[in-house]
């Protein structure tokens, strides 16, 4: 059951930075985390590589990770290197200087473009775009977050189908996400059908040419049963097969790691990476922690009052943490 819903790769995020020069509403980290001004250092993150197995699938993250002033840096190398596949995620609204310099590493080195949801950014963001799309030979995969504090945020979901429209040959991905569910003012697991749905009918219909991905498959807990068959079978959304869950680990800008940055607290976390020798025995640790935590309580699924936590026997760590947050949780 483990190698089934952890995979065979891990997934190991590096938050090069804390700071971040955006300030979405959506976003899992807010103020607290990117007003901490913590930032990895060049020969910090060249250990960190060395500390991370090549059976890896490695992430570039902030905060906005173009802010670290080694940014060209740390793609050169990470791109030297052999791991599954890299990927840095990013707001895109950085000069078109460092734009240039960083498609130099786009042959190795995937991206993922979350879309702003401040207005006055707009417009530079959507310069960047036409920018990129002029000099890069690549599609790239664009995020966008359907719930925002429980808003279905319609102007956000109009402006990444205009953008897959009118640069077909750059955006190549929609990533599709729900808001995190400990954030304010989101009190219950509420079903997110008819918004996942409707939103992936309009971008099958508006851009057909281009693949919806998932974010995560455990935000099956968000969704029915029934419409992640709809949306695998009517609309070939990518990555909501259990089988395509691998497991998250994030180090962050003060060394510590955590198991998926969804974690609102320490519940998860080890206070510095050389706690354990590399980041498949410190996965194991987390892993290890975090199911017995599953096998030490059940609770009743806010879905399913029949389930009984047999269903999915146990979501992923972020479902579950928000549910011990919360209270909810009863003895086996």
């Amino acid at each position: 059951m483990l190698a089934f819903l952890l995979g065979e790769f891990i997934l190991t995020n590096i938050s090069i930075i804390s700071a971040c020069n955006n300030k979405c509403k959506y976003c899992f980290q807010q103020d607290n985390y990117h007003n901490l001004g913590q930032m990895l250092s060049y020969d910090e993150i060249l250990d960190i590589l060395d500390w991370i197995s090549d059976r890896t699938k490695l992430g570039i993250m902030g905060g906005e990770p173009t802010l670290h002033p080694d940014i060209v840096k740390i793609l050169e190398k990470v791109s030297s290197m052999n791991f599954e596949k890299s990927v840095i995620f990013t707001n895109l609204l950085c000069s078109k200087k460092l734009l240039f310099e960083i498609v130099k590493y786009t042959p190795k080195i995937d991206w993922l473009i979350n879309t702003t949801t401040r207005d006055e950014l707009v417009d530079k963001f959507e310069e960047n775009v036409e920018y990129l799309n002029k000099i890069i030979d690549k599609k790239l995969t664009f995020g966008i977050t359907l719930i925002n504090d429980l808003e279905y945020d319609r102007r956000n979901i109009d402006k990444i189908i205009r953008l897959g429209k009118t640069y077909p040959n750059l955006v190549g991905n929609y990533r599709v996400s729900i808001a995190t569910p400990y954030h304010k003012n989101i009190v219950t697991l509420d079903s997110y059908d008819d918004v996942v749905l409707n939103f992936c009918k309009t971008a099958n219909k508006e851009t057909p040419n281009i693949k919806l991905r998932f974010d995560c498959p455990v935000n099956n807990c968000q969704i029915s049963l029934k419409t992640v068959a709809q949306l695998i079978d009517n609309y070939n959304v990518d990555n909501l097969k259990m089988s395509h869950c691998y497991p998250v680990l994030d180090v962050m800008a003060d060394k510590s790691v955590k198991y998926c940055l969804s974690m609102p607290d320490d519940f998860l976390t080890v206070k510095h990476y050389r706690d354990f020798p590399d980041n498949q025995a410190c996965l194991e640790y987390l892993k290890e922690k975090f199911f017995n935590y599953i096998k030490e309580n059940s609770y009743p699924c806010l879905k399913n009052k029949n389930c009984n936590n047999t269903l999915c026997n146990g979501p992923c760590a972020a479902i579950t943490e928000y549910i011990r947050r919360q209270g909810c949780s009863i003895n086996s």
